[in-house]
């Protein structure tokens, strides 16, 4: 945020977004190796070597920042007053909102499919598992698409909401029974594609409402709305999943799409009629 300008930044955030579909693709790609297998607690093994890899390489990231940003950085509580003041912006908390509801059902969707569809069709949850972990990769051209639409000037509003359509009728349909496996495999990849493109249009928003004091702040506020979608999200998922219906998918992902269209078209506006942020 804090590097480009204009359409260039636009298409940078796009392309930031896309490391959350990359991570969850790589980690479902780990554990579905284990998965349904008797060798399941190998999957925390990975993870522990996950976290030990960057621990190593976070040194590595610390020297890529100035002197006088990481002295800032390590001020504690100047951090905590600047995301204090980041929660006192009502459109940053509303695309925080917003960014939670999309992370919501997308890593509860992610969590849900491999067994879900497994109990479907029939076939085993590594199968499912790895199936859906390349499937996520398709979420980085729905952002890298966005990043392209937007640089030529597309409003976010407009775009944003013909994505939450899609979303919420491809996402619906995915959890339905009775779809043939083409299908359904269809329609699960245009459910990808168009969330990882509403992720990067939430993330090419948030430069437009955070003022350049605030971003570092503002995109703190946005990661904690992601983690904490991840970790309440995965036992009401599930629960659902085991009741074996389709119609609770629906209706979340009807709800949540709904919700952030509305959030978005609330923090956009102002900023794309010329109005005062």
């Amino acid at each position: 945020m804090g590097t480009s300008e204009g359409p260039r930044r636009a298409a940078a955030m796009t392309v930031w977004a896309s490391y959350m579909p990359v991570g969850t693709a790589v980690g479902l790609l780990l554990a579905g190796q284990f998965a349904g297998t008797t060798q399941w607690r190998y999957t925390f093994l990975v993870h522990g070597a996950l976290f030990a890899t960057v621990g190593l390489l976070e040194p590595l990231a610390a020297q890529t920042c100035s002197q006088r940003r990481c002295a800032a950085a390590r001020g504690w509580s100047s951090a905590c007053a600047a995301l204090r003041l980041a929660y006192s912006r009502v459109p940053l908390v509303l695309l925080a909102l917003a960014f939670f509801l999309m992370i919501s059902v997308g890593f509860g969707a992610n969590t849900t499919f491999p067994g879900y569809l497994a109990r479907l069709h029939g076939l085993p949850v590594n199968v499912t598992a790895n199936a859906i972990a390349l499937g996520t990769l398709l979420m980085v051209p729905g952002s890298l698409g966005v990043g392209a639409m937007l640089a030529r000037g597309v409003r976010i509003g407009p775009l944003f909401t013909v994505l939450g359509v899609l979303g919420a009728v491809s996402g619906s349909l995915a959890f339905q029974a009775g779809l043939s496996v083409p299908l359904r495999v269809a329609v699960v990849a245009v459910w990808f594609v168009v969330s990882g493109a509403g992720l990067a249009a939430l993330m090419a928003t948030l430069p437009r409402v955070a003022e350049p004091e605030r971003r570092g702040a503002a995109a703190a506020l946005m990661n904690q709305a992601g983690s904490t979608a991840t970790f309440v999200n995965p036992p009401l998922w599930l629960s659902l999943a085991a009741v074996g219906k389709g119609l609770p998918f629906a209706i979340l992902m009807l709800g949540a799409w709904i919700i952030a269209v509305a959030l978005v078209w609330g923090v956009t506006s102002p900023t794309e009629t010329g109005k005062p942020k």
